[in-house]
């Protein structure tokens, strides 16, 4: 019975720690992000991430400057002045293993930009030594972004919390 115990509480503390990777904020479609629209002179990006095996938050960037780390099931926007822009993310504390896009925006527009696990990370571990050193050497890091289509993105973003 003790070992019980001490694995029901084990799957407690592993919970409770797994739950604080989640958004927490209001939902998507409680903020005024979500009817708001863009001001005519910016263009906007809504970042989102629904669940993954990846329980750390992804760092995202534009242009080199933080935007903000996003969580499990959550969102983040960031408005910026049209035109090209490097997108990317990658896990705090290993800026030099990023997963980096190229995106042209327009004024007035809003981009849907979901952030996911890169499911080639998760094959290296099955190779053995030879899936350590390609692990090792993969420098793209563990996210990936993926311009989405408007009517995909407010369906994924529903019940999506912002990121805090």
């Amino acid at each position: 019975m003790g070992s019980t115990v001490k694995y029901s509480a084990g799957m407690i503390a592993l919970l409770f720690c797994l739950s604080g990777c989640s958004a927490s904020g209001p939902r998507f479609q409680d903020t005024l992000l979500a009817t708001q629209p863009v001001a005519t002179d910016n263009a906007r990006i809504v970042f989102y991430r629904e669940s993954d095996m990846n329980f750390r938050s992804a760092t995202i960037g534009i242009d080199g400057s933080i935007v903000g780390a996003l969580a499990h099931n959550g969102f983040i926007v960031a408005d910026i002045a049209p035109g090209d822009h490097k997108i990317s993310a990658w896990v705090r504390g290993f800026p030099f293993h990023e997963f980096v896009i190229g995106i042209s925006v327009e004024a007035g527009k809003t981009y849907y930009m979901r952030v996911s696990q890169r499911t080639e990370r998760l094959l290296y571990p099955m190779l053995g030594v030879v899936g350590s050193v390609i692990f090792l050497a993969d420098t793209k890091g563990e996210f990936q972004l993926e311009l989405m289509p408007q009517s995909t993105a407010l369906q994924q973003l529903k019940e999506l919390k912002l990121s805090e």
